[in-house]
């Protein structure tokens, strides 16, 4: 179980000519090959991105702290749609 033989590797490859047709494989392989392109690309400057990050020591970058402004308040004030006047 979970070996591949000759024979197996045959029969998924008379699957896929069914499926995707002979004059189609040629593009199917090219796009497949540049999708894992792009992908293997992708995944480098990630690691890359990552070693940079650990390699950078504290402090160097920008400071982190948050400085409150004008448009972080809280209005406090009820709102006179959510509670109408009291009629008595």
């Amino acid at each position: 179980m979970g070996n591949l033989s000759p024979m197996h590797l045959l029969i998924l490859v008379l699957i896929i000519v069914l499926i995707f047709g002979a004059s189609r494989l040629p593009k199917v392989a090219s796009s497949v090959g540049q999708s894992l392109k792009v992908f293997k690309k992708e995944v480098r400057e990630l690691r890359e991105d990552d070693e940079d990050d650990v390699n950078r020591t504290p402090g160097t970058g920008a400071p982190q702290h948050h400085t409150p402004s004008s448009t972080d308040r809280v209005d406090t004030t009820p709102d006179s749609a959510s509670h109408p006047p009291k009629t008595s």
